[in-house]
């Protein structure tokens, strides 16, 4: 149990309490191959390194990341979306 929670022992009744490990190398690079072949795209060598190196095996934030519509409006492959009309 977390310092929090411990002087906070209202949380400990209200929420289920669950401890998450974080992932290794190969759990995170199958997360997001999975994530992103969701949404039709791939990952090269150097995203995958990126990817890996901030969410540093956390689940909530691979999850953030990993989300397939993050991805596809962060990462969208169509520049037309951006460019202006007649420029």
């Amino acid at each position: 149990m977390t310092v929090r929670i411990k002087h906070h022992p209202p949380i400990d009744r209200i929420f289920d309490i669950i401890e998450i490990e974080k992932m290794d190398q190969a759990e995170m690079e199958e997360f997001f191959t999975r994530s992103f072949a969701e949404a039709d795209m791939t990952v090269d060598r150097q995203a995958m390194k990126t990817l890996t190196m901030y969410s540093a095996g956390l689940p909530k934030v691979m999850h953030v990341i990993g989300e397939k519509e993050n991805f596809r409006v962060a990462f969208r492959s169509d520049a037309s979306d951006t460019q202006s009309d007649g420029e």
